[in-house]
């Protein structure tokens, strides 16, 4: 009898928690990764999905590794478009503070950006978490909304766009290289790129690699006049 009295208990534990993750509403950095270089100014957003409640303010605060970005600005999105409680960049603690309040019309509902920030990299290397803390939601009563949040990060890379190989000039050995991959990977492990590589052959920009990055890469090598946008 004990036994059963346990397992119910265990059960109806699981239960509530999942009723309680659903029911939570998300707040979210986005991209969630996303890859830069020295010089680089990148731009991440805050995004809120409600899950069903309706969000009248909204608040956090997000920690970065000042050692590696310099946070220039933040705006507010278009979630709230209310009144702003705090709007703060401390670059030296490396911590940015927003809040900001709905006041006589219905609240958010639909997901959406609270507000966007944009980093200048400082650095040749490293990477920064991008840590959400401090997070309040709160509905029209008002009273505290649960939330679930996600953190994101952003990797700088070191090298020369182009420089597939790595050996610090961009050549015909990038653009062998770079063919290769893209012809032959997956399906021959040896011409795999690791993740500098990778961002050195998306010399097009566009986050991904295919024949477009190996036309410019050959021509870049070849002809003047052609320039790279990793």
């Amino acid at each position: 009898m004990q036994y059963k009295y346990i397992r119910f208990s265990i059960i109806l534990i699981i239960f509530i928690t999942l009723i309680t993750s659903a029911q939570a509403a998300q707040v979210w950095v986005e991209p969630a990764y996303q890859e830069a270089s020295e010089g680089d100014h990148v731009t991440i957003d805050i995004m809120v999905n409600p899950e069903g409640d309706e969000v009248m303010g909204a608040e956090y605060k997000i920690q970065f590794n000042n050692t590696l970005l310099n946070a220039t600005n933040q705006t507010e999105g278009a979630f709230l478009s209310g009144f702003p409680l705090v709007n703060e960049i401390d670059n030296i603690n490396g911590i940015i503070k927003y809040g900001e309040f709905r006041i006589g019309e219905p609240g958010a509902t639909d997901p959406g950006i609270l507000a966007s920030i944009n980093f200048t990299v400082i650095v040749e290397q490293g990477v920064s978490d991008l840590i959400l803390y401090d997070v309040i939601l709160s509905d029209p009563v008002p009273q505290e909304i649960p939330v679930v949040t996600t953190n994101g990060s952003i990797e700088i890379l070191s090298g020369i766009c182009g420089d597939v190989t790595g050996n610090g000039v961009v050549d015909t050995g990038d653009v062998i290289l770079l063919s290769n991959y893209v012809g032959y990977y997956p399906g021959n492990p040896n011409y795999a790129l690791n993740t500098a590589q990778q961002w050195a052959g998306d010399v097009t920009g566009n986050s991904m690699i295919d024949t477009g990055d190996v036309i410019l890469l050959s021509n870049f090598v070849g002809y003047t006049g052609y320039s790279l946008n990793c």
